[in-house]
């Protein structure tokens, strides 16, 4: 049984999830094309025909639900490409769109955009890690700013400095 009497996923479906010891369901739906997808109290978890993935809260940069498609953007990427994106089209979504959302929200600590060259600029976000106090540090540059450009890269990595310290971080 799930949260508040709703049915969990099948034993198979946690089965396949490959959870860690402790680690519990807190939402889950089946996609249309057969993957089971999950929210744990640690990650967002998929197991179907495509494989299987585990993306922890703080690395999900953005989750957006609509029409039904479950839409979840992961924070990585490398240089000059977009960040992975992944999609479910969930024909009964259950408690999943709002567990998502709940979770990447609760992971994220310090979120601050600081201009870099006129209106544009950096956001800066600490998240904190499943199962740690520890702050993972992200830059996210604004889509005219070329991240790859070494002095806006530094200066960047100042207003960084500059925020963790004055936290404490």
């Amino acid at each position: 049984m799930g949260i508040i009497g709703r049915p969990g996923p099948p034993r198979e479906v946690v089965a396949a999830l490959g959870l860690e010891q402790g680690e519990h369901v807190i939402g889950w739906a089946q996609a249309a094309d057969g993957s089971d997808v999950a929210a744990t109290d640690r990650a967002l978890r998929s197991v179907g025909p495509l494989g299987a993935l585990r993306l922890d809260w703080h690395q999900i940069a953005t989750a957006t639900w609509r029409e039904g498609v479950l839409r979840v953007v992961e924070g990585r990427a490398e240089p000059g490409r977009r960040p992975p994106m992944h999609t479910w089209l969930l024909e009964r979504p259950g408690l999943l769109p709002d567990a998502v959302r709940d979770r990447v929200t609760a992971s994220i600590v310090v979120n601050q955009h600081v201009r870099l060259v006129g209106r544009s600029g950096v956001r800066i976000l600490g998240r904190r890690a499943p199962g740690t106090d520890e702050l993972v540090w992200t830059l996210r540059f604004d889509p005219d700013l070329d991240p790859a450009d070494p002095q806006l890269r530094a200066l960047a990595d100042a207003e960084l400095a500059d925020l963790r310290q004055q936290l404490g971080a």
